[in-house]
């Protein structure tokens, strides 16, 4: 949480301090960074939190996050020539990708404080890399009006918590817990790795893109602009994002022992997640209806009032994320992982057809209305198939253990 407002006093300064065109290339610069780390993520993270009987090495998911960073890189940049970015935002584009990389590999070490169920370690570390980018990217753009400077400040941040706080935690841990010595990898051994978690990157990939194609179609057809008043207000739905992601990283470990062991217990602990986040969600985009202009005229400015409609029908995508993520990882916990690559490919298409037809007449609320109409087919989706794969896996065990059921949630 605190992490997460730290992003968003982040997105306040630059609009009190910068343009709402400067906005507009910050943003552009994170969407264009976003599905390409994704696609070398894989979503390692997850892979060795819920890895119960280690058979992963520490050392071979290291090098695989240091590479796929490094390549992730390159390609931004190249990326970028080819679609003929300004000086600036390629020079936005690589600062961003150099923050995105150190991001990304305590992203990794996160997983480990998480499978070792030590939350509290990740809390720190994100507090403090919230807290420190965001005085590094006030403390530079009050001082030089440059948004290159300012997010090159916040990678510089994040590379100090990475170094000094993430790295020194994770080997104590691992110290420890006894895990394994192998200090140099080989390649070969990145095979299993990447073939397990292949899937997952390019589903993260397509997630990406179903939640920044309407950007892109927006700056296109309106420019750096209208995308800057999207931004400020959409910031709302990474802030119901990054509350998803905590809840999800919270229950993933549990729901992968008790895939095995209880289903019962299973499906009790994904509808206890599930029922707040979808009556907080419709509670929080009816509260915004008489709201939205004032809040956002508070927070960033008079001319960021526009984006009265775009905030509440966020909102309401924001509650779609959080359902269709929580089922997401129930589907991970059951290793029904291939599944995920169609789930996320109809919800990305559904937003480029939505956004395509809406952005030229509504601007940001036809943006709004497209990140909705992906969100929400991904959700109905993901539910299908987590519910379809808890009934089947039930049946399965009953033929062996008839007094498993999964009555509290599934039915008979």
């Amino acid at each position: 949480m605190g992490y997460g407002a730290a992003q968003w006093a982040m997105l306040i300064v630059l609009a009190r301090l910068a343009t709402p065109e400067a906005v507009g290339q910050f943003s552009l610069a994170f969407a264009v960074a976003a599905p390409v780390f994704l696609a070398f993520d894989m979503q390692l993270k997850r892979v060795v939190a819920s890895d119960a009987t280690r058979r992963i090495s520490p050392w071979t998911a290291l090098s695989v996050r240091v590479s796929g960073c490094t390549l992730a890189t390159v390609a931004i940049m190249v990326l970028s020539a080819c679609l003929h970015y300004s000086s600036v935002q390629r020079n936005l584009n690589l600062t961003v990708a150099l923050a995105k990389s150190f991001e990304s590999i305590s992203d990794l070490l996160y997983g480990y404080f998480q499978r070792a169920e030590r939350m509290h370690s990740i809390a720190v570390s994100l507090l403090v890399k919230g807290v420190g980018g965001l005085v590094g990217l006030w403390a530079v753009m009050w001082q030089t009006g440059s948004v290159v400077h300012a997010t090159a400040a916040v990678a510089c941040a994040w590379f100090l918590l990475l170094v000094s706080f993430d790295a020194p935690r994770v080997r104590k841990l691992f110290s420890q817990t006894a895990e394994p010595g192998e200090v140099a990898p080989a390649i070969s051994s990145w095979k299993p790795l990447i073939r397990m978690a292949g899937p997952l990157g390019v589903a993260m990939v397509l997630s990406s893109l179903g939640q920044n194609i309407p950007r892109y179609v927006l700056e296109a057809r309106r420019g750096h602009a209208a995308l800057g008043v999207y931004a400020a207000a959409s910031y709302f739905f990474l802030v119901g994002g990054r509350l998803t992601m905590a809840t999800a990283d919270a229950i993933l470990p549990r729901l992968s022992k008790l895939a095995t062991t209880n289903l019962d217990a299973f499906a009790s602990v994904l509808w206890k997640a599930i029922k707040p986040i979808v009556l907080v969600g419709i509670g929080l985009a009816l509260f915004a209806i008489p709201l939205a202009r004032p809040l956002l005229v508070r927070l960033y400015g008079r001319a960021y009032a526009a984006g009265a409609a775009t905030l509440v029908i966020v909102l309401l995508a924001s509650s779609l994320h959080c359902v269709a993520s929580i089922f997401q990882v129930a589907l991970m916990a059951l290793r029904q992982i291939n599944i995920q690559v169609g789930i996320v490919a109809a919800g990305t298409l559904s937003a480029l057809m939505a956004s395509a037809a809406l952005v030229t007449s509504f601007g940001g609320t036809g943006a709004a209305i497209g990140l909705a109409a992906g969100l929400g087919l991904q959700a109905v989706l993901s539910a299908a198939f987590a519910l379809a794969t808890l009934r089947s896996t039930n049946q399965a065990l009953a033929a062996t253990r008839p007094e498993t059921h999964l009555a509290s949630l599934i039915g008979s």
